[in-house]
């Protein structure tokens, strides 16, 4: 509700110039690189209110600072409240600015008049950064590989390759939330560095959370020929659990080096089509919340989680570290995903080119034996009402794969396409593949 009447009262956005770590500061969280959020604006000192507060925001932050990398972006005062007045809200980072000044935010006095904070600071953003010693992998195709360095008298260093073993490797990925280690290579696979090499020797036991928790001793003088070249594993971080398949059930995210729960608060429909596209599972068919699934284990590691519905996988997707809310699990997020059929090259889910599932690939239809019978089967599954309209010829494009080889026989009543019977189609050539059109789901 708050929110449409901001976006009416507030249509304006400010996208502030001033630049430089002395216009934010973190504040009551025990060391400078943790706290409530205090902003400088025009000479004066506030608090930024926690509307859309995520871990894109904390990332910049954390940068600006010099603090290392976002660890989580607590929201309500979890630090105690700050001083001054709320100054800024709707704050909406990307990421990668090196400035909070650079992002896009709102002013705050209009939604305090419109009484949106009913208490002075009750809902001040914080931050926790890991902390002034940062690491970093550099050089390789992503941010999860690349050669090792850490920020050392404030600059960078490479770690020496001589005494860094997979237990050190193993802190790395998990700081970096990428999972855990998949490869130390040798040599200079990406790249010599051109800085100084760390004059210490890691002796990390594999269980920390972060490197400079590990235990270091000096490295006796050597010639380090090669910085540590490591890649860790970023994929597989999502999974659903408990359903009729491995395309149905209630979401799981690897982070944070745990596995866990998302709560449902915001989950929707564009959620639910990334982990469906990042599963290799067709199209999303629903969010069911709650206990559809049964209660999930571990704690809940992400909340308020938004996507765009564009994005390849749900790391990509902005959200907040949800393990600090300690909630039960009747609020998991679910998601059931259609793993046989999909629409492809419409404008919109419900509407494209069809095509199934088959050894691990996907398979255009062929429009030579495909009736209305067959198109009601796949709109109901797809959760698209029932279809307007089978379009002859390329309408939504060619398929670039296969053709399926059978020939649905559906009744029309069946709730899911691979339910219907199938025959072996003759052999011929097919032209097009089906192009189908929903009605769409009706929103009640």
């Amino acid at each position: 509700m708050w929110s449409c009447l901001l976006l009416r009262f507030l249509p304006v956005i400010l996208l502030l110039s001033s630049a430089g770590p002395e216009d934010v500061r973190l504040v009551k969280g025990g060391s400078r690189c943790a706290g409530t959020v205090e902003v400088n604006r025009e000479g004066q000192w506030g608090t930024v209110v926690n509307f859309y507060w995520d871990i894109n925001d904390a990332a910049v932050v954390c940068r600006q600072l010099d603090c290392g990398s976002a660890i989580s972006a607590p929201r309500r005062a979890h630090f105690g409240e700050g001083s001054g007045q709320e100054l800024l809200t709707g704050v909406s980072c990307n990421g990668t600015e090196s400035t909070l000044s650079m992002c896009q935010s709102e002013n705050t006095n209009q939604i305090r008049a419109l009484g949106f904070i009913p208490a002075p600071h009750i809902y001040d953003a914080g931050v926790i950064c890991s902390g002034r010693q940062m690491i970093r992998l550099m050089g390789g195709a992503d941010r999860c590989s690349g050669r090792v360095e850490v920020k050392f008298n404030q600059s960078w260093a490479t770690l020496c390759d001589v005494d860094f073993d997979w237990q050190d490797a193993q802190v790395v990925c998990r700081e970096l939330d990428c999972g855990g280690p998949s490869a130390l290579q040798k040599g200079s696979h990406f790249g010599q560095s051109e800085g100084p090499t760390w004059s210490k020797h890691l002796q990390c036991e594999g269980h920390e959370s972060f490197l400079h928790e590990c235990l270091t001793s000096d490295r006796p003088e050597q010639i380090s020929t090669h910085g540590v070249q490591l890649t860790c594993k970023e994929p597989d971080d999502v999974r659903l659990v408990n359903g009729s398949s491995s395309c149905s059930g209630r979401v799981q995210v690897f982070r944070w080096g745990q596995w866990g729960t998302v709560y449902h608060r915001n989950w929707d429909m564009n959620d639910a089509a990334v982990v469906c596209r990042q599963l290799d599972c067709g199209s999303a068919v629903s969010v069911p919340s709650g206990d559809r699934f049964g209660e999930g284990s571990g704690k809940m590691v992400l909340g308020d989680v938004s996507c765009s519905g564009t994005e390849s996988a749900l790391r990509e997707c902005g959200s907040l570290d949800g393990r600090e809310h300690n909630l039960p699990h009747t609020f998991d997020a679910g998601v059931i995903c259609s793993d046989f059929v999909k629409l492809v090259g419409g404008a919109d889910r419900c509407s494209g080119r069809v095509e199934v599932k088959f050894s691990h690939s996907w398979a255009t239809v062929c429009d030579a034996d495909f009736d209305w019978q067959d198109a009601q089967v796949v709109c109901r599954e797809l959760d698209c009402g029932g279809p307007s309209a089978l379009h002859r010829g390329s309408h939504f494009g060619r398929g670039k794969g296969s053709i399926w080889s059978k020939n649905f026989q559906c009744d029309g009543h069946e709730s899911f396409l691979h339910e219907c019977l199938t025959t072996d189609r003759p052999l011929q050539s097919c032209t097009h593949g089906v192009q189908l059109t929903c009605k769409g789901t009706i929103m009640i």
